[in-house]
């Protein structure tokens, strides 16, 4: 007789049902709003979720919380729901919401809108002075052009309906600060944070979510996508482990307030914005390997990209990484030319006399990875560009740290060159040294997470099953 889910333990179909929720399975903010390979499969997930919830009132009962875990769909609906049915907003772990998503006019023509309007607007006036200001008149200020106008305080309330989140990813406009709504209790539950900006030029200022460590005191990881130099405001984290800036321009002497309000930072990353986020030149290599220095001696895993990054002038040697020995725990680093080879702005031409100006090419020293990696490196990823520019210079470096990895990088494990087809040369000779010191030698590898991490809920559906079944 066939096996029935509803006849297995409930633990078992617990097991199966966490593995079909994406939240459960692979609770990352991996890409903005859900793009690629994770994204579709979660909505996969979701509807497999929702078909097993009509199945029967047992399986309604079970599938219901992890259908919320992670919602899909129109969020309007969604606010909706949680204004009428809060019990289901406990059970929200992860949520991704745009700052303008809709306006009071959507709420107005939808049925049972009138009643998230009422929530919206008690929420308001409860909470006048940290969205109004202290010295607002509401009534007034209820009435005018912010009522018609901004969509920004529905995004705001949407995230202060889900108490329980754990990750939370938001969209900013050009809108005033966040988190406004939130109430006393705050999102004490929030643990991963990513921030993303709506429009394709400029940025936003931390300034915008000053009021995030108040609200989420144990945030553990910040992901920021176009952040610009903060103006004065620089929140403090103090349990932040992670913080990710992609697309991003830090201008000379604003990364150091910005890392000292982390204590316990372990992991940063760091690829530069172009000309489309600010057009004011980025802060060195060399600016930022004291700051991370002397601020961050806790840091494990540094990725670093600068390769987009406006730079107004040539940037030379003393202005380049020399060593980041004083980075006494890191294990993993990751990063490009940039840090390590003087170079000019790739995107700014010089001419001369109607003639275009060729800076001479800069051979760095063949010690420059020995200098540069500490004792306590396990992995290397390194990225030379897309062409042969620095691929001569860079044999004799790759060649000097392999004689000298055994001895002095006895962690390392792996050392990861993209756009090895461009070196030519003693590549195998490389390898075959790097290799006898106990260093794998990679060339551009990839590890596809999101793939990785479904297989894995494939199989732990399989395995729930297997041990049901008495064959595991």
């Amino acid at each position: 007789m066939p096996l029935s889910l509803l006849d297995l333990p409930t633990e078992t179909i617990m097991m199966v049902l966490d593995a079909l929720c994406m939240h459960c399975l692979d609770p990352g903010l991996h890409s903005p709003c859900g793009e690629g390979d994770r994204g579709i499969s979660l909505y996969i997930r979701q509807a497999a979720l929702f078909a097993l919830a009509r199945t029967s009132r047992q399986l309604n009962v079970l599938a219901t919380p992890h259908l919320y875990h992670e919602p899909v769909g129109k969020t309007t609906l969604l606010m909706r729901t949680l204004v009428e049915r809060p019990d289901l907003a406990l059970h929200v772990r992860s949520i991704r919401v745009e700052e303008k998503f809709t306006s009071p006019d959507v709420f107005e023509a939808m049925p049972g809108g009138d009643v998230v309007l009422a929530a919206f607007e008690a929420m308001v006036r409860d909470r006048k002075d940290g969205v109004f200001g202290q010295d607002a008149v509401l009534d007034e200020q209820w009435e005018g052009e912010w009522e018609e106008e901004d969509g920004g305080g529905f995004a705001d309330f949407l995230i202060s309906l889900c108490p329980a989140v754990t990750h939370l990813e938001i969209s900013l406009g050009y809108d005033g600060p966040f988190f406004t709504m939130v109430g006393d209790r705050g999102l004490i539950d929030l643990r991963h944070m990513r921030v993303n900006f709506l429009d394709t030029e400029n940025g936003w200022g931390m300034d915008r979510i000053s009021r995030l460590p108040d609200v989420a005191p144990k945030l553990a990881s910040l992901l920021c996508h176009a952040l610009v130099s903060p103006p004065d405001i620089s929140p403090r984290f103090k349990y932040l482990t992670r913080l990710a800036l992609g697309h991003s321009s830090i201008e000379p002497g604003a990364l150091e307030p910005i890392i000292r309000t982390m204590p316990r930072l372990e992991t940063f990353e760091l690829t530069a914005g172009d000309a489309c986020v600010s057009f004011e030149s980025h802060l060195t290599p060399r600016e930022m390997q004291d700051v991370l220095v002397r601020c961050a001696p806790g840091l494990k895993s540094l990725t670093v990209h600068l390769t987009e990054g406006v730079t107004e002038d040539r940037v030379e040697s003393p202005d380049l990484w020399s060593s980041l020995a004083g980075l006494t725990k890191l294990e993993h680093l990751d990063f490009d030319y940039m840090s390590i080879f003087p170079h000019s702005d790739p995107h700014t031409g010089r001419i001369v006399n109607g003639q275009p100006v060729v800076f001479p090419a800069h051979v760095p020293g063949r010690t420059v990875f020995a200098d540069l990696l500490p004792r306590s490196i396990r992995t290397v990823r390194f990225y030379h560009g897309p062409g042969t520019e620095t691929a001569d210079a860079l044999l004799p470096c790759l060649e000097h740290l392999a004689f000298v990895a055994a001895e002095r990088f006895p962690s390392l494990r792996w050392f990861d060159l993209a756009n090895a087809e461009h070196l030519g040369g003693n590549v195998d000779g490389i390898m075959s040294v790097m290799e006898g010191s106990g260093v794998e030698f990679r060339e551009g590898k990839e590890w596809s997470g999101s793939n990785a991490m479904t297989r894995r809920g494939d199989w732990q559906i399989y395995q729930a099953l297997l041990v049901a079944s008495g064959r595991l």
